[in-house]
């Protein structure tokens, strides 16, 4: 397959891609959530799973750890995250989601997954087993990607630290 194929089939899927994130998001008026800047929203989003370090934050979300911090001064000044230290260590700072905090993203997941079940309703089984196999084989490419980078970046490294 030609590269200018595969690019146009990125574009293309990247635009329906946003297209849907977009719908999936659509808030209701009066929402919380809509009040959040977008990097408030994805620590908030990042927490949902479970707590985490600042610096696992500062990772996982490609930003510095000083930024983190900003940013949990702010999602705990609003009552939407807690900060706390492990017993074992009190030199590791965690984060949480606030009881508060926890509630508003559940609401805030609960509505896209009751917008995605509406649509995918709306489709045969065999397509919605088919949408589920592509998503699931797209995101685990998009794994090979940073394991890529490192394969590239390691032996790099490697010859710099000799």
């Amino acid at each position: 397959m030609s590269d200018a194929l595969v690019r146009e089939q990125a574009i293309a899927v990247n635009a329906l891609f946003s297209k849907l994130a977009r719908h999936l998001n659509k808030t209701e008026t009066g929402d919380p959530v809509t009040e959040l800047p977008v990097a408030q929203m994805r620590v908030c989003i990042a927490l949902l799973d479970s707590p985490r370090t600042m610096g696992c934050l500062s990772k996982e979300l490609g930003i510095s750890l000083s930024a983190v911090t900003q940013l949990a001064d702010r999602l705990e000044k609003a009552e939407l995250v807690e900060r706390y230290v492990e017993s074992d260590d009190l030199r590791v700072k965690r984060m949480r989601l606030s009881p508060h905090g926890e509630t508003i993203m559940r609401a805030r997941r609960d509505r896209r997954v009751e917008r995605l079940a509406g649509i995918l309703r709306r489709l045969p089984a065999e397509d919605r087993d088919l949408i589920a196999s592509a998503f699931q084989r797209l995101y685990d490419a998009s794994l090979t990607i940073d394991l890529q980078s490192e394969e590239e970046v390691l032996p790099i490294v490697e010859q710099v630290l000799d």
